[in-house]
């Protein structure tokens, strides 16, 4: 997932973590996903990450801005 012109995201779901990395595939940074669980990201603009979580009985989604693994906010559902 690219996340700006010459960076991009990689979920590591077997260490729970998120990777940023440069063209040249080198880890530039290294931060903990913000949720245990995360099983996906997607983009939510230049240097943000949607973070998803999945649940059986609640479902999650983290906006994360990736310069600062900041924690921007959450949003949560309940599955039907």
């Amino acid at each position: 997932m690219f996340i700006a012109r010459n960076r991009f995201a990689v979920l590591d779901k077997s260490s729970n973590t998120i990777l940023i990395k440069d063209l040249n595939n080198e880890v530039t940074k290294k931060a903990a996903a913000p949720v245990a669980g995360a099983d996906g990201i997607f983009y939510a603009g230049t240097g943000a990450l949607l973070v998803r979580a999945e649940d059986k009985v609640w479902g999650g989604c983290i906006v994360m801005m990736c310069t600062t693994c900041v924690q921007m906010g959450c949003v949560q559902h309940v599955y039907v």
